[in-house]
């Protein structure tokens, strides 16, 4: 990625092609595939009227099927938004190699690293402050507490587990933040990629360990963080087998220390970056999901009164639970109604309608206004239960 060796005329348009496939293809990705950005501009989600087209044909290409156009990690469509990058990246590398012999490889290689150095910075300092404030890692919801844990997907299993340590996740947060922070300075950028390509190879091995469906995604950043360091990995393994070693040689423009524009636009985008990643956290007043209110109903009950449920559950995004005498659990979208003191469960074709009554004791009474059926919900210890219990332990013995 830095300064070209004198290579035989061969070997150097081999290189300048892969460089330029690899900016092709990185550029296009960090334009293309949407962010969860807050204030600054989400160009994928710009540009989805003009891909989707695209998207549609080649998946209908490719999986000679109609797909979701909708952009996101591991979906076809993000592996159709591949393809397309390929081949974009094929096209335009030829080009550049075989019509454009003038241009400033060092330049362009500087500002690509620039870019990656700034794009992962940003995802991490999103991610790490996700779990720093605990939204990433949730405490396990009522329903996940009690599902046996043989019944449990591995994905669900891991973030559950992650999700009952806040001490953990607030580490693996803060270490995600100190690595992007690191990134975005030229001093210690090095520094910051070597941390973050530790981190980035950790979270692919858990998305691709325990199938989390981020496995695309996770894996672009962690090759980012490769190529930032590309020039520098000879050095690093260098460095690791106990020889000294310098960095390796990079092109990098001049800035004057008087340069008022240059503070000013680096002054501007920290500012952004931290504007951007804390608006959700500001504008909500949540700074610790653990310590969140929880909808009046939400929590884990035993039914009495109705055979064919053992328990329910009201989950905090609006779902009731049931799971019946043979630990399978059925989902319903909830709706309530305080003033009429009503509950709307709604699953495909069926509806279901409870008026209830919230007992001094916690425990609830629902009745059905059809049948006068009564169903009595008495709550169960959800907090106490082992995996929300903040032991520490010095000794085994």
């Amino acid at each position: 990625m830095g300064n070209q060796d004198q290579y035989p005329t061969s070997m150097l348009r081999l290189s300048n092609w892969s460089f330029y496939f690899v900016l092709v293809f990185f550029v296009g990705f960090i334009i293309c595939f949407p962010t969860n950005t807050q204030l600054l501009p989400n160009t994928g989600l710009l540009l989805q009227p003009f891909l989707s087209p695209l998207i549609a044909q080649v998946g209908h290409l490719l999986y000679r099927d109609e797909i979701s156009t909708f952009l996101s990690s591991d979906t076809r469509a993000m592996y159709c938004l591949i393809f397309l990058l390929v081949m974009l990246g094929l096209i335009l590398a030829s080009v550049l190699t075989l019509f454009f012999k003038n241009i400033n490889r060092s330049t362009l290689s500087f500002w690509f690293t620039t870019l990656l150095r700034y794009y992962i910075a940003y995802q991490l300092l999103s991610y790490g402050l996700n779990k720093v404030f605990k939204w990433q890692f949730f405490l396990p919801e009522p329903n996940t507490a009690y599902t046996p844990m043989g019944q449990i997907t591995p994905d669900l299993l891991y973030w559950s587990a992650v999700g009952s340590s806040y001490w953990y996740t607030v580490f693996a947060g803060l270490l995600e933040v100190a690595a992007a922070s690191l990134l975005l300075f030229r001093r210690t950028f090095r520094l910051g990629a070597f941390i973050g390509l530790i981190i980035m190879a950790n979270v692919v091995a858990i998305n691709f360990g325990f199938n989390i469906s981020v496995k695309l995604f996770s894996t672009f950043l962690l090759t980012g963080c490769i190529l930032i360091l590309w020039p520098d990995l000879k050095a690093v393994f260098k460095l690791l087998m106990g020889s000294k070693a310098a960095p390796g040689e990079r092109w990098v423009p001049v800035f004057k220390k008087t340069n008022s524009v240059y503070y000013f636009t680096k002054f501007a985008i920290l500012a952004f970056f931290m504007a951007d990643v804390l608006y959700p956290y500001a504008s909500t007043g949540n700074w610790n999901d653990d310590l969140e209110a929880r909808p009046m109903l939400h929590g884990g009950f035993k039914v009495e009164h109705l055979p064919n449920w053992k328990n329910a559950f009201f989950h905090r995004k609006g779902y009731f639970i049931v799971q019946d005498s043979m630990d399978v659990f059925t989902d319903y979208s909830l709706m309530v109604d305080t003033t009429k003191k009503l509950l709307r469960f709604s699953r495909e074709m069926e509806e279901q309608y409870w008026s209830y009554q919230l007992l001094k004791d916690g425990n609830i009474v629902l009745n059905d206004p059809y049948s006068n059926r009564m169903v009595r919900l008495s709550r169960l210890p959800y907090r106490t239960l082992p995996i929300f219990r903040k032991n520490f332990d010095w000794h085994i013995d």
